[in-house]
């Protein structure tokens, strides 16, 4: 009874990491009904009307809770690594718009042609920004709505940057910025939530062998091999994540060089953030 005390104040709310800070308590699963159950089950343990059947049905779902508790900071991390991914790509590709910017203007005082080069490449970059929000919706969730509201959610992190890069806001300053990760791997994990929030919930009709439903899952085997089972694909889970972590630090190496570039090009006075009389 203990742990799953626990395990449901675990599963209420999940920390985000942004950077190197982690953004605490943010709401995750809806347990009202595990807790509900908790309270009546635990009245039924002091009363000792708690049947051996009641007891193994809520071992298991115990066992079912203690995987998703488990889960969830796992899936948070990668979806947390594919949001500053993303954000990355987009701040990178705005980032060489505005920096290059100034280098367009001298280049079509001189040469006419630098114009339809400069819109080509524009383009370009703008196909790469939306592209990569297309493939992160895709790993997200296979629902076209929830795909959409992800595209739409990365659309506007697009603007935000862009409109930051105007008011002179420099790439290393953008790429500093963690705001717009926390909110795209809250609308990441959203899927995920909602997937498995019903899981959680047939779990709890499960366990309620006193409540008539013909949406439970059937109760065999022992709950020991049900929970080595569990550890198993929690463990596979964990190993995966640590690859997508490997690989998120590839990609980081990729946007240092790129900051790398944007303080040479400072140097250079090229960069849009100095001011107009340093050009």
């Amino acid at each position: 009874m203990s742990e799953k005390a626990t395990l449901i104040a675990h599963l209420e709310s999940v920390d985000i990491p942004a950077g190197i800070f982690t953004v605490p308590g943010v709401s995750a699963y809806n347990e009202a009904a595990a807790r509900s159950l908790l309270a009546h089950r635990q009245d039924q343990v002091d009363q000792g009307s708690l049947t051996p059947e009641q007891l193994e049905a809520f071992a298991r779902l115990t066992v079912h809770e203690r995987a998703l508790s488990q889960m969830l900071p796992i899936y948070t991390s990668v979806a947390a690594s594919l949001a500053e991914t993303h954000i990355d790509i987009i701040r990178t590709s705005f980032g060489l718009l505005f920096v290059m910017q100034p280098a367009w203007n001298a280049c079509q005082g001189t040469l006419p042609s630098c114009g339809p080069l400069q819109e080509l490449s524009s383009r370009h970059l703008m196909t790469l920004a939306r592209d990569a929000s297309k493939l992160l919706a895709r790993r997200a969730t296979t629902e076209p709505g929830q795909q959409k509201n992800l595209v739409n959610a990365a659309d506007l992190v697009a603007r935000l940057v862009e409109d930051k890069l105007a008011g002179g806001q420099s790439l290393q300053e953008l790429l500093l910025d963690k705001g717009a990760q926390f909110m795209l791997t809250t609308v990441m994990i959203g899927p995920y939530l909602g997937r498995t929030q019903q899981l959680l919930d047939r779990g709890v009709r499960t366990a309620e062998l006193e409540r008539p439903t013909d949406d439970r899952w059937p109760i065999s085997g022992s709950t020991e091999r049900a929970a080595l089972n569990v550890e198993g694909l929690v463990t596979q889970a964990d190993i995966h994540r640590q690859d997508a972590l490997r690989r998120y630090q590839d990609f980081q190496q990729g946007a240092d060089v790129t900051r790398v570039a944007d303080d040479i090009a400072k140097l250079v006075t090229l960069s849009p953030s100095l001011p107009s009389r340093l050009r």
